[in-house]
């Protein structure tokens, strides 16, 4: 009789030397302790070019920071903000954290989510108003996603802030969405990865995008034209920064953003 084999893959199961918060190593585990005593095992990659991702880029279940957050307020308009690495996420929410647990009695983990989610209730409460800045929500949105995702993550690569359907509150959950590239954008950004992001604008389809580009430029909307006027096939997400040359003449620098996946850019020929 042939001895059985048994595969079993654990989700979001992995593997550190370091028990300093580290869930699987500080529980009780006397079955899997038993396994790797008596049975062959190994560990694998979850990164890179192992996984067929980049060299040195990580996996979705090892990262503890998002590429970006997309904060979708009702209707077209939002933010979408862009941390280039795990540093630049902590430092914005450790940024909002410092400011306003500076005004509570103590610090915890209660408190730290109750001042996350409080400051992010009253950005979506007044979504154009005055209030904040889009380095404020920046700040926020981070630490409301970090205390979602925890220290450790795993951390989708890309998050969505948003409102829940009817208004039922707000939601923050994965962009699975800005990984897939239908040709057209899904959010177009005015600003750089470099300095954060800013103020966007999300298409749910390719039409409501063509119908927004053909519309008059004016100082509150003008990158969907210059997007539609320059790119025949985008990724799902595009930034478009100003910038003068030389001459002191003013022009966009647009820069298309894949997280890592594949996507085509066609610019438009001079016939279309």
């Amino acid at each position: 009789m042939q001895a059985a084999t048994t595969l079993i893959i654990l989700d979001g199961f992995g593997h550190r030397e370091s028990s300093d918060a580290n869930a699987i190593a500080l529980a009780n585990t006397p079955f899997l302790d038993s396994l790797y005593q008596s049975a062959p095992h190994s560990l694998v990659s979850g990164s890179g070019l192992d996984v067929g991702l980049p060299e040195g880029q990580m996996g979705n279940s090892e990262r503890a920071h998002p590429d970006a957050i997309f904060v979708r307020f009702t209707g077209a308009k939002g933010f979408g903000f862009t941390y280039i690495d795990e540093e630049a996420f902590a430092a914005a929410a450790d940024h909002f954290l410092a400011i306003a647990l500076a005004r509570e009695e103590d610090d915890t983990a209660e408190i730290r989510h109750q001042v996350c989610h409080d400051q992010l209730w009253r950005v979506f409460a007044d979504p154009m108003g005055e209030q904040y800045t889009w380095h404020n929500v920046r700040w926020i949105v981070a630490a409301a996603v970090r205390d979602k995702y925890g220290y450790e993550g795993p951390t989708p690569r890309v998050v969505v802030v948003e409102n829940a359907e009817d208004d039922a509150g707000i939601i923050i959950r994965s962009g699975d969405e800005f990984l897939e590239h239908p040709g057209w954008p899904r959010a177009l950004i005015v600003g750089h990865p470099a300095t954060g992001g800013g103020p966007a604008t999300f298409f749910s389809s390719r039409e409501g995008f063509e119908v927004t580009a053909k519309r008059p430029m004016s100082d509150e909307l003008w990158l969907p034209q210059i997007v539609d006027r320059l790119y025949e096939v985008t990724p799902s997400v595009v930034m478009g920064m100003p910038k003068s040359d030389k001459e002191g003449k003013m022009q966009v620098q647009c820069r298309a953003v894949a997280f890592g996946t594949k996507a085509s850019l066609k610019e438009r020929t001079s016939s279309d």
